[in-house]
C-alpha cells in the first residue's frame, strides 16, 4: 500500500509504522492518530439514575465492543483522501471509512461506521506529552482538561457541584447537586497549548478523554456512529480562536445602553418603581430594568417559579403596555423572560393551542410529556424540532416585541429535554438532546433579526452547545449559589468566564451576587452584604452589569437593602459606564475576530500558562482585573502579565511576568491598566478623574472592613 497521498495542494496524508499523520506539504503536522485503535465502536445502552435534568449520574453499560481497526485500503478523490476498512467484535465485524479533507482554512476529518445497531464511536488523536487542552465551553471548575476524563452534555450546572456540606445534602434529595464537570453550555471545542483548535461539529452527547487513560492520547467519543472532527492550526492562541470562531459563530456588538447598569427587579409595580426612584436618587446610572415576573409567579410573588404564560400578568402589572411606553420615555428599557415551556393551565389559550396542534414534546407513550419542577409545578415543551411548532413559539415572542415595546429578555432554559422523550418526527430524545440547546437560541436569534431588531435588542442565554456561539445574542452563567466557593460560588463564576470564553463565548456575565439561595434546618445558604459588594465589584469589568435579587428576595443582601449599598452599588454602575466605550471596541473585535472580551491571561503572555491563574482575568489586552474571590480579604495575589502596567487608585507601576499582591478597599478593585497602549491611557485617566470625582464617597468607604459590612445598614 502507498505511503503518502494528496488531501490538497496544502496537505498530505502520510502512513507511517504506528501512526497516520497528516501534515501541510511543508511538513508541519496538523494531527496524528495512532494505527493501532486509531478508531473504536461500541454498543451502549445507558442508565440515568436520577431524572430531573441532571446528568451527572448517566452510566452506560457497554453490550459489544468493536476495535482492531484494519485499514484495507486508502484512495485520492477529487475532495480529498478515503481510508476504509474493517472493526472487529467477538461476534461479527463492522466496516468503517474516514474522510479527510481541507476545509475553511483548516483540517476535517469525517469518521462513520457501517452497522445499524453501533451507536459509540471513538476516535483516537496523538498528542504530545506537553500539550494542554483548554475549553470545552463555559466550565465552572477547570480551565485546563489535560488529565482529566468527562462527559460534554447540556444540563443543569447542578447545585453544589462538589462544594460541602452542600452537595452532599442535594444529592440526597434530589439528585441534582451536579458534579465538577456539569454545566448549561458544554462545546466540543478545545483551543491548545500548541495553539491548535479541534473541534466536533456533531450536536450530540459526547465523553471525552483528554490524556487521562494515555498520557499522549486524547479520545472524542460520540454517542452516534459518525464523527465530524474539524482541526486548525493557529500562530498563537489567540489566533486559534479567531480561526475556529470563523466557522463556530462570533458576536455582534451590543447597543450601547446594554452596558449601563440594569436593575433585576420583581414583585410588581409599585416596588419596582419605587425602588428605581431610589435608584435615581442615588444617581445609579439605570439603563434598564429586567423584570423576570413579568408574567407573574405560581408560588409566592417573590419565590419560584415564574408562570410560564407568555403575555403580561396585569394583576402584577397593569396596564403592561403603557407601563413600558412610560419607562421608555425616561430612557429605561423594559428586559423581560422566555422560556420553551408552557404552563400545564387548560384554561390558557397557548396551552390550548399547543395541546391542539400538537406542538409538545412527547412521552416514550407518545402522549405529550408532562413534567414538573422540583416544587411541583406542571409544564410542557414546545417541540422545536416541529417547524410550526417552533414558528408558533417564535411568533409570539415577535408578537410581543412589537405589542409592548421591550428591550430584550432572559432566553432561559433550553437544556431540559428529557433524553427519554420522544419528537413529533420520531427521533428520540438522546438523539436530539444537544440540538435542542441550539435551536433554541436559534428561535431567540431569528426573533430578533424578523422583526427587525439585530443590534438594539439584548438576550442573554444560559444553555448552549456546538455552533450556539452563531445564534447567541450574550450570555450569562446560569445560577451560581450566594456563596464564595470554587465549585459554585462566587469563584466558579470567574472559572466559567475563561473557559467559555476560549471556546468562543465571546459576550458573557453573571448575576450580581449569584442566585441560588437556601433556607432550611439542614444547611442555608443566604447572600451576605460582604459577599453582594464583592461581585459588585467584580461586575464592573463584565460588559454586562446586571443584578438578580437571587431565588428568595428576603433573607438575601440586595443593592437596596440599606443606603450604604445603594450608594456604594451606584458608585460601581458609574465605574462600570467609565468602561462603555472600551467595552463596544472589544465588541467590535470580537465581531471580527472572535475574540472574547473576558480572557485568560495566558492569551497575552506564553508564561502565564505555566501557573494556575483560575482565578483573575483579563478585560482584553489592556486591562487585568484581580478580583477578591475569598471572604474576608482585603488584599489579593495575582501574576502581572508581561508589559508594564499601572495601578489607577495610587498610579503605581508595575513591571510584569511576576506575582504580586495588592490591596483591594471597597470600590477600589485591584486592577491595572497597561502602559503606553492607547486605550490603556484612556482607561487609566478616566478612571483617576473617576476617583477624583467621587472623592467624597470614598472618604467614606476608607477603612471599611468585612467586619464593618457584617452591619446591614439603615435600611432604606
Amino acid at each position: 500500500m502507498r505511503q503518502n497521498f494528496k488531501i490538497s495542494d496544502n496537505l498530505q496524508l502520510l502512513l507511517e509504522r504506528n501512526t497516520i499523520r497528516i501534515t501541510s506539504v511543508d511538513g508541519n503536522i496538523l494531527l496524528v492518530l495512532p494505527k493501532e485503535n486509531f478508531i473504536r465502536a461500541a454498543i451502549n445502552s445507558y442508565i440515568q439514575t436520577r431524572q430531573n435534568n441532571h446528568y451527572h449520574n448517566i452510566i452506560e453499560k457497554l453490550e459489544l465492543a468493536y476495535a482492531s481497526p484494519l485499514i484495507e485500503s486508502v484512495g485520492e478523490t477529487s475532495c480529498g483522501v478515503v481510508m476504509k476498512g474493517t472493526l472487529t467484535s467477538p461476534v461479527d465485524s463492522a466496516p468503517f471509512m474516514l474522510e479527510f479533507k481541507e476545509d475553511d482554512d483548516g483540517f476535517a476529518v469525517m469518521a462513520k461506521v457501517l452497522h445499524p445497531r453501533i451507536n459509540r464511536i471513538q476516535l483516537t488523536c496523538v498528542s504530545s506529552e506537553q500539550e494542554r487542552f483548554y475549553g470545552f465551553g463555559e466550565q465552572f471548575t477547570y480551565v485546563d482538561f489535560t488529565g482529566k476524563r468527562f462527559p460534554l452534555i447540556v444540563g443543569e450546572q447542578g447545585l453544589g457541584r462538589g462544594a460541602e456540606p452542600c452537595s452532599s445534602i442535594v444529592e440526597a434529595r434530589s439528585g441534582s447537586a451536579g458534579d465538577a464537570f456539569t454545566t448549561y453550555a458544554p462545546i466540543a471545542i478545545t483551543v491548545t497549548s500548541e495553539n491548535r483548535a479541534l473541534y466536533v461539529e456533531n450536536a450530540r452527547i459526547l465523553r471525552m478523554d483528554i490524556k487521562s487513560s494515555h498520557p499522549e492520547q486524547v479520545m472524542f467519543e460520540i454517542w452516534s456512529r459518525r464523527l465530524d472532527l474539524r482541526v486548525w492550526q493557529g500562530e498563537s492562541l489567540l489566533d486559534a480562536i479567531s480561526k475556529h470562531t470563523a466557522c463556530t459563530g462570533r458576536y455582534v456588538p451590543l447597543p450601547r445602553w446594554a452596558h449601563g447598569v440594569i436593575v433585576g427587579l420583581r414583585g410588581g409595580t409599585a416596588q419596582v418603581e419605587r425602588i428605581l426612584q431610589q435608584c435615581e436618587t442615588a444617581k445609579v446610572p439605570v439603563s434598564a430594568l429586567w423584570i423576570e415576573d413579568w408574567v407573574g409567579r405560581r408560588g409566592a410573588n417573590y419565590g419560584p417559579p415564574l408562570w410560564w404564560r407568555w403575555e403580561p400578568n396585569e394583576t402584577v402589572y397593569p396596564d403592561f403596555k403603557n407601563w413600558v411606553a412610560w419607562l421608555n420615555a425616561k430612557g429605561i428599557k423594559v428586559l423581560t423572560y422566555f422560556n420553551p415551556f408552557i404552563a400545564d393551565d387548560p384554561e390558557f389559550h397557548q396551552y390550548q393551542e399547543a395541546m391542539a396542534n400538537g406542538y409538545f414534546v412527547l412521552d416514550e407513550s407518545g402522549k405529550p410529556y408532562h413534567k414538573q419542577t422540583g416544587m411541583g409545578f406542571g409544564y410542557y415543551m414546545v417541540d422545536l424540532s416541529n417547524r410550526k411548532a417552533f414558528e408558533w413559539l417564535k411568533q409570539i415572542m415577535i408578537h410581543t416585541i412589537h405589542e409592548y415595546g421591550i428591550s430584550g429578555w432572559m432566553a432561559d432554559y433550553g437544556e431540559y429535554l428529557s433524553l427519554d422523550c420522544i419528537l413529533s418526527n420520531g427521533v428520540g430524545g438522546e438523539e436530539y438532546h444537544q440540538q435542542y440547546a441550539i435551536d433554541w437560541i436559534r428561535l431567540n436569534r431569528e426573533v430578533v433579526e424578523e422583526a427587525g431588531l439585530l443590534g438594539e435588542i439584548l438576550i442573554f442565554n444560559r444553555c448552549g452547545f456546538g455552533t450556539v456561539n452563531k445564534y447567541a445574542i450574550s450570555f450569562w452563567e446560569g445560577d451560581q449559589n450566594v456563596t464564595w466557593d470554587e465549585h459554585d460560588g462566587l469563584a466558579s463564576s470567574i472559572v466559567g468566564l475563561l473557559s467559555g470564553g476560549l471556546s468562543g463565548i465571546a459576550l458573557n456575565h453573571s448575576d450580581i451576587g449569584g442566585h441560588t439561595t437556601l433556607v432550611n434546618p439542614l444547611f442555608s445558604m443566604v447572600r451576605s452584604k460582604e459577599l453582594l459588594w464583592r461581585w459588585i465589584e467584580l461586575s464592573t469589568f463584565l460588559p454586562i452589569f446586571r443584578t438578580h435579587v437571587g431565588t428568595l428576595q428576603t433573607p438575601n443582601q440586595q443593592f437596596y437593602s440599606c443606603d450604604e449599598s445603594f450608594r456604594f452599588f451606584g458608585l460601581m454602575g458609574r465605574l462600570h459606564d467609565c468602561l462603555t466605550d472600551y467595552f463596544l471596541h472589544l465588541e467590535t473585535e470580537a465581531a471580527d475576530f472572535g475574540y472574547p472580551l473576558i480572557r485568560h491571561t495566558m492569551l497575552h503572555d506564553d508564561t502565564a500558562a505555566q501557573h494556575d491563574l483560575r482565578y483573575q482575568f483579563m478585560l482584553g489586552s489592556d486591562v487585568v482585573v484581580f478580583p477578591i474571590w475569598k471572604q474576608g480579604a482585603m488584599e489579593v495575589e495575582g501574576y502581572i502579565p508581561q508589559g508594564i502596567w499601572i495601578n489607577p487608585w495610587n498610579g503605581q507601576r508595575y513591571e510584569g511576568g511576576r506575582f504580586q499582591t495588592f490591596k483591594a478597599s471597597y470600590g477600589k478593585p485591584a486592577v491595572l491598566m497597561r502602559e503606553s497602549s492607547s486605550w490603556g491611557e484612556k482607561l487609566l485617566a478616566a478612571l483617576q478623574a473617576f476617583q477624583k470625582n467621587e472623592a467624597g464617597i470614598y472618604r467614606e468607604l476608607e477603612g471599611k472592613t468585612p467586619v464593618d459590612l457584617a452591619h446591614e445598614g439603615k435600611a432604606i
